[in-house]
């Protein structure tokens, strides 16, 4: 069984692909219900896979026989076609390297956006390796500027709310050292799962925005403890003041996200398996960075 739909007008004797032979397009579909292209190419139990190939199909699910092949087909709205693998070695002899590929996908994708303005019924999508690079870092600057757009605004509203609006006890340097936290919990995090060898997805980018909002809880709540504890104490007796009310509410919460984070890993969706886990160290050290860099800046403070 194969995935090229393109070997049903394939003509081995002119190594072509040539469409004249079919007159109409019912002579077309009655070609591909036999599910086999050229008889020299294929034998009596080999075929094309319809289901790989073609989408939008009438009917919805096509009966394809196992064994030759033959289908009830009778339309389609979809064709993929996935061109070979690249013959490295023939590349070097001919001493073509990375960037004549490159340049060789931006032509063709210039050629198929030319076919398309041009065609009327027919529209072709092309996937290249430089189309992926390309979206990748177009996603990645669009992330980019979205949390640097989050964690200012972030920034400005705990620099506000944690000085209560008030221009003498502002905090800035604790704020600072919050959000410095919580970066440095999502780049230790995420290093950490990736040195285990954990897969790395689109969906992962979603991580620092996670950590923000749980990050900026947990200075909300240290930092609500402090201005609680007596004025008249010392520095280090208001931090342990504090750390006896708020300490056990930040372990219990730290300690849930984490069981449950890695609860939500066992999911068979790789993807959201992988994200369960990235997000699972990150709290974890959030968690300690928090006890270890934050609070000693908060007695400082202080």
């Amino acid at each position: 069984m194969t995935t090229r739909p393109l070997d049903f007008v394939y003509q081995v004797e002119s190594a072509t692909f040539d469409l004249t032979p079919f007159e109409t397009d019912e002579d077309l579909v009655r070609k591909i219900q036999t599910g086999k292209g050229d008889p020299t190419l294929y034998s009596d139990l080999e075929f094309i896979s319809i289901e790989s190939v073609f989408a939008g199909t009438m009917p919805r699910i096509v009966d394809q026989s196992a064994s030759v092949g033959s289908n009830n087909i009778e339309s389609a709205v979809v064709s993929q076609v996935i061109t070979s693998k690249l013959d490295i070695r023939r590349m070097e002899k001919l001493d073509l390297d990375d960037e004549w590929l490159t340049d060789f996908e931006l032509m063709l994708e210039e050629k198929v956006i030319s076919f398309n303005e041009e065609s009327k019924h027919l529209q072709v999508y092309v996937f290249t390796r430089a189309a992926l690079l390309e979206s990748l870092k177009s996603d990645v600057s669009d992330d980019v500027v979205l949390f640097s757009i989050a964690v200012g605004l972030v920034g400005v509203y705990t620099l506000l709310a944690l000085g209560g609006l008030s221009p003498i006890h502002m905090r800035c340097t604790l704020t600072l050292m919050g959000l410095l936290c919580i970066g440095l919990a999502a780049s230790s995090g995420i290093a950490i799962t990736f040195y285990f060898g954990e897969k790395w997805s689109i969906i992962h980018n979603l991580l620092p925005f996670l950590l923000t909002g749980l990050g900026v809880d947990d200075l909300f709540v240290v930092c609500v403890a402090i201005d609680q504890s007596p004025h008249t104490l010392s520095p280090e007796e208001r931090i342990k003041e504090a750390l006896a009310k708020a300490g056990p509410l930040i372990t219990m919460t730290s300690l849930i996200n984490v069981f449950t984070l890695l609860g939500g890993s066992l999911t068979t969706q790789v993807g959201l398996s992988s994200f369960c886990v990235y997000a699972a160290v990150c709290v974890m050290m959030l968690y300690i960075t928090v006890l270890t860099l934050f609070l000693p800046v908060a007695v400082w403070d202080l």
